[in-house]
């Protein structure tokens, strides 16, 4: 049977502006990808760990952290991975710093493709979904290298 395509007419929120398109495209992607993860892992022994409060400890965030990680392993994204605790704070997370690390990621090709187009939008999936774990447990990732 032939493949049958229905035209869709997609339009922005007239409210973002151009220079909010790739935020809004990040915060997006990120949340799909937590949500896919979820879907996906949620009621497993896999699952990313679940705070039921706001803003909690650093130790708890790198426990999430690094099943995020494990997850992105098993999924294929990379050889290898790692999240550490570059530097923490005392109580909540709040300026705490978590390192992410893969070997051999699947994006490596095309995210040196991008970045030699010097392009704005960039395939960084892991800190896409990193990012919007950390705001769906009330902290927001205010710088990235």
């Amino acid at each position: 049977e032939p493949q049958r395509f229905d035209s869709v007419v997609v339009k922005r929120d007239p409210s973002l502006t151009s220079a909010d398109l790739i935020r809004r495209h990040s915060d997006l992607v990120g949340t799909a990808i937590i949500d896919k993860l979820i879907e996906k892992f949620g009621k497993t022994a896999s699952a990313i760990p679940y705070i039921e409060t706001e803003r909690p400890s650093g130790e708890k965030v790198l426990q999430m952290m690094k099943q995020l990680v494990n997850l992105f392993l098993v999924q294929g994204f990379a050889f290898d991975g790692s999240a550490a605790m570059a530097t923490s704070s005392a109580g909540d997370a709040s300026g705490a710093q978590v390192t992410i690390t893969f070997n051999s990621p699947a994006i490596l090709w095309s995210g040196q493709s991008l970045q030699a187009k010097k392009a704005k939008i960039v395939n960084d999936f892991a800190l896409k979904a990193s990012r919007a774990l950390m705001r769906r447990v009330g902290y927001e990732v205010v710088g990235e290298t």
